[in-house]
């Protein structure tokens, strides 16, 4: 009998990207979906202004996720939560799109000339060799007018037309851009899938900008495993379109410090003002271990997290791809927070401390900690902030009651079994506001219920 052979060498570890700038390193996947302030872009527009405050996410290559929508019958009242809205909502949000699109061109970076990757070394190139590593991201070059054969003929009445705006989306592209315009088939469960409508707008060495809009509802969870698709960096910045950056981050350090302790650290959230001094508001937290690690382990200041967020956070991207969704967890409309979240809650309080602990490794989520937890990094913009007087007007007269600040609100989320995310009160009273957005009445996950972390309540965390 011939000896037994010696395992396999583990695989190499993956190629560093540390000496990469940070936005090679990383990729925006933004969701948006219909909300109270459509038409307008001003929400968007705060949130990708406030991308400045995380040197390098301003230039990084962006995957935006147009939510679809279902129209209800005549005469209901909206129910964005659920996906469904009357025709003319869905008329200012496939407005919004347009907008949308022509916004997102505009904030394209300058293609100099004779300048992006024509040499080696140049920043393009990096951005290559970062995608690399994923084995993927590679800019698509092809003709500007190509289209792939759909799975069928779509007709996306939830987005504006090809016909109307992609020529008018490829009349604003910068020079050195090119547009195409792709159908794509995209599962959302084990019989079911949409029609995906995608406008990659590319030079020749970055793809700098896609954008896709869902022929049907599909919700947060899955509109984000839609971005995944389209990205090629290590790592991913998880945006929500009414989530802005109000304090500035060292986002270098920070995917600095995700790469040194790779093993470890797989999402960084960002604190809000909901969880100002997280690590030290125990309430009902007695039955977690502690957030607290020693100072110095790492790089930069973090502490442990006990939930999935889906409120902005860097991830591993293949943490996402081969963790976070790897187990057909999600349905349509579901968020991450109220399935992977919960699970991962319940995961952790189950056991005692220490196994507490090691069970949290698996999940690798910290929230980034400067002044000790005390300064929130993250701020909820409201939509109904951004009404017109006509859209105010318009908002009560479909019996829509607006909610007054500091006023207390039942939890919807129940712990450790039934089903999370179950609504109670009025639609724009308790529950929540849109499909894939943190929407304007839609409280954080872990807050809500005091059974979560223990939390005392606070007052609506909105600008």
């Amino acid at each position: 009998m011939d000896p037994p052979q010696p395992p396999p060498p583990p695989p190499p570890p993956p190629a560093s990207t540390s000496h990469l700038p940070p936005h090679a390193r990383i990729t925006v996947c933004l969701t948006t979906s219909p909300i109270q302030s459509h038409p307008s872009t001003e929400i968007l527009e705060q949130v990708l202004s406030s991308f400045r405050l995380a040197p390098g996410l301003e230039t990084a290559d962006r995957v935006v996720v147009f939510d679809g929508w279902r129209p209800l019958v005549a005469g209901l009242a909206d129910q964005p939560k659920s996906g469904k809205i009357s025709e003319e909502t869905g008329r200012g949000y496939r407005e919004y799109c347009e907008r949308a699109g022509c916004l997102l061109i505009a904030d394209l970076p300058a293609v100099e000339e004779g300048g992006e990757g024509e040499e080696e070394g140049g920043e393009a190139v990096e951005q290559e060799k970062a995608g690399a590593v994923l084995g993927g991201g590679k800019a698509e070059a092809g003709d500007e007018t190509a289209t792939e054969a759909a799975p069928s003929s779509p007709t996306f009445s939830t987005c504006p037309p090809s016909s109307s705006t992609t020529p008018l989306w490829r009349s604003r592209l910068p020079p050195g851009y090119t547009l195409t315009e792709t159908h794509q088939a995209f599962k959302t469960g084990a019989q079911s899938s949409c029609t995906v409508r995608l406008i990659t707008i590319a030079t020749r060495f970055r793809t700098p900008l896609r954008m896709l809009f869902m022929s049907d509802r599909v919700g947060f969870a899955l509109a984000v495993r839609s971005s995944l698709d389209h990205v090629g960096t290590p790592y991913v910045m998880v945006v929500q379109h009414d989530w802005r950056f109000s304090r500035p981050v060292d986002l270098g350090a920070i995917l600095n410090a995700m790469e040194r302790d790779r093993d470890e650290i797989k999402y960084v959230g960002f604190v809000s003002r909901r969880i100002v001094g997280y690590a030290d508001r125990k309430g009902r937290r007695q039955f977690l271990p502690p957030s607290k690690v020693e100072e110095g382990r790492y790089d930069i200041p973090l502490t442990r997290l006990f939930f999935w967020f889906d409120k902005n956070h860097i991830a591993e991207t293949d943490h996402y791809r081969n963790f976070v969704f790897s187990q057909g967890r999600f349905q349509r409309g579901d968020f991450i927070e109220d399935t992977f979240g919960q699970s991962q809650l319940t995961d952790i309080k189950r056991r005692t401390q220490a196994e507490g602990l090691a069970a949290h490794a698996r999940y690798g989520t910290f929230l980034y900690y400067p002044a000790d937890g005390q300064l929130s990094h993250i701020t909820h913009l409201n939509g109904r902030k951004y009404l017109t007087e006509e859209g105010r007007k318009g908002l009560f007269g479909m019996g829509k009651r607006m909610k007054g600040k500091g006023r207390a609100r039942e939890p919807w989320k129940r712990v450790g079994g039934s089903e999370a995310g179950s609504e109670v009160g009025s639609e724009f009273g308790s529950g929540r506001g849109s499909s894939v957005g943190g929407e304007e009445d839609r409280s954080e996950s872990g807050d809500e219920a005091e059974g979560l972390y223990g939390f005392e309540g606070g007052g609506e965390e909105q600008d």
